[in-house]
């Protein structure tokens, strides 16, 4: 069951990790967004002033959310660590609390909505309620042991 856990993990963190590069790439070659589904919003939430944190395109910061899941999630497959399953379930709860900040933003604040900025907050919860469950689980097994 961890297992699959774990490899649910990897597969959802590689689609998020997609979907933020998509929109890196789109950042830097300052391009369009496809953006069939509602309209204009992704082209207003990815131009808005809070599409950068410290000039930093938030894309980006997504990019390297997810290779570090996806990475972390890989260790946890290959060589369990009681240390390695906290860090996934810090930053993957990091991850969805910025995902609901952004997701604030988006309905509030630039009034518009990112079809790929929802994908990225489906993925990054997610993986939080996955991470979660697995540390439950693991933690229930390591008491099981003693």
């Amino acid at each position: 069951m961890q297992k699959k856990l774990l490899l649910t993990t990897i597969i959802i963190g590689l689609v998020g990790f997609a979907d933020a590069f998509y929109l890196t790439v789109k950042h830097y070659s300052q391009s369009s967004i496809f953006c069939s589904v509602l309209n204009n919003g992704c082209d207003l939430v990815t131009s808005s002033r809070y599409s950068a944190f410290g000039g930093v395109p938030i894309a980006l910061i997504g990019t390297i959310y997810y290779a570090f899941i996806v990475l972390l999630a890989a260790l946890l497959f290959r060589q369990p660590s009681s240390q390695t399953v906290k860090l996934l379930l810090l930053v993957s709860s990091l991850g969805f609390l910025f995902s609901l900040w952004l997701l604030y933003l988006q309905i509030f604040v630039i009034k518009a909505l990112c079809f790929y900025c929802i994908i990225s907050a489906a993925t990054s919860t997610l993986i939080f309620i996955i991470s979660l469950i697995y540390s439950l689980k693991n933690n229930k097994n390591e008491h099981q042991t003693y």
